[in-house]
């Protein structure tokens, strides 16, 4: 304070118009970043919440569509017809089944492998191959126009009697056979275990080792003819349709992405920045997948292992048929913030470009109003010496300066008017004398 006080105007009037400019500019300038920051956020939240509700919807649709598709080929006659054909095709092989059919549709089938489908039958003749004829091209078409992997026909004994693709579980026995431990075999039975028509079971994504161990779920169901359980009808579904859906960034800037979870942590989609897919290696351990497993959804702000920064992190559960996934859509806190650090920087840009402006305004007027005063006590000090021939400055002025010049002309008048008087006494006194 002390220091201060021993300030000159001419510094201490800038001075103090910078620091209350300062004040102002900060005050300001903390109040709005804050609340923009808010705001940004607040939407953020918002976006990410929006993003994963409507990603959930496009997922809930395509497993729904599944559904659909299962319940109406299993009421559909022609299906129903082809299977009983396999069966009694089947049936009246009067050699191996498995080794006579894997000959004539893989092993002798002039298609390479994953073209085996393009097979409409072999040429032996038999009932069963005149059977595969009539269907096999129906069969074909729904697969390649819904884009499954493959579509089975069990008959009640677990003989795979068809298959679109002829795989290596092709025409094999799933109560007995080498692959009866998969899941294709685990649906089989539980869907050969229920009469009713409506029952549905799924399995998750799993390695199926007849598909050269691409990650596979199966769903299932019963096939009924006149009340009577005739054979199971199940569907192999591709993970690259689920994993497009789970996988695409729209919305998500240059560092979001989406992904589904399972209940081992395990991926069942790509992570859309890994070199190599992670569908079914990489494990995912972040809060907000323990939440959406346990039926809760939201946006956290937490930590991501895959970016490693700061994310904004949506969350949602799936569940179908039993199957729970956590559905994952993620941005980096720095991409979603970047507009406000953008204004941040604005605006700090245009605070201290305010604040040179009126610090140059503010040294200028304290300049003009200094230079007033500075020669005011120049004629002041001329004054008190003695000389009255000095100019007082700024009288044509009407602020205080012009007041005060007014008053130091008085001083000056009263000063020439006493040397006057002083000089005529003196007068006075010479003649007197």
């Amino acid at each position: 304070m002390m220091f201060f006080k021993k300030l000159k105007i001419s510094t201490k009037l800038p001075l103090i118009m910078v620091l209350l400019t300062v004040l102002n500019v900060a005050a300001v300038t903390v109040i709005l970043e804050y609340l923009a920051a808010q705001e940004i956020k607040n939407n953020a939240e918002e976006k990410i919440s929006s993003l994963v509700v409507s990603k959930k919807a496009l997922i809930d649709n395509y497993l729904s569509s599944i559904d659909d598709d299962l319940t109406v080929m299993a009421h559909n006659g022609m299906i129903k017809s082809a299977l009983l054909a396999f069966t009694e095709g089947w049936d009246l092989l009067s050699v191996d089944q498995t080794a006579a059919l894997q000959k004539l549709y893989i092993t002798e089938n002039p298609h390479p492998n994953g073209e085996k489908l393009k097979l409409d039958a072999a040429s032996d003749q038999s009932y069963y191959s005149m059977a595969h004829a009539k269907y096999h091209p129906q069969i074909r078409k729904f697969l390649e126009e819904k884009g499954y992997y493959d579509v089975f026909l069990f008959d009640t004994k677990g003989n795979l009697v068809y298959t679109v693709y002829k795989e290596l579980d092709f025409a094999t026995n799933l109560n007995s056979g080498q692959w009866k431990d998969t899941d294709l075999g685990n649906v089989f039975r539980a869907a050969l275990a229920s009469t009713d028509e409506n029952y549905v079971v799924f399995s998750d994504f799993k390695s199926y080792a007849p598909s050269n161990n691409v990650p596979a779920s199966f769903i299932a169901k019963p096939l009924m003819e006149g009340g009577q359980l005739i054979g199971v009808l199940a569907f192999q579904m591709p993970v690259e349709r689920l994993n497009n859906l789970a996988k695409s960034a729209d919305g998500l800037g240059e560092t979001g992405a989406s992904y589904i979870v399972g209940t081992d942590k395990l991926m069942r989609s790509d992570y859309r920045f890994a070199k190599e897919s992670t569908i079914l290696k990489e494990q995912v351990n972040e809060e907000g997948v323990d939440k959406a497993l346990n039926g809760a959804s939201g946006v956290d702000n937490e930590y991501d292992v895959h970016s490693k920064q700061m994310t904004y992190m949506g969350y949602q559960p799936i569940e179908f048929h039993g199957t729970k996934w956590a559905l994952i859509v993620e941005q980096t806190e720095g991409e979603i913030l970047a507009p406000f650090y953008h204004m941040l920087k604005l605006s700090m840009a245009t605070s201290l470009a305010i604040l040179l402006v009126i610090a140059l305004i503010s040294i200028l007027y304290a300049r003009g109003l200094t230079r007033p005063i500075k020669e005011m006590v120049a004629s002041m000090k001329i004054l008190a010496d003695g000389n009255n021939n000095v100019t007082i400055p700024s009288l044509e002025r009407h602020d205080e300066l012009g007041d005060m010049a007014k008053a130091v002309q008085v001083f000056k008048e009263n000063a020439i008017e006493m040397e006057r008087l002083e000089a005529e006494t003196e007068k006075n006194k010479l003649r007197a004398e």
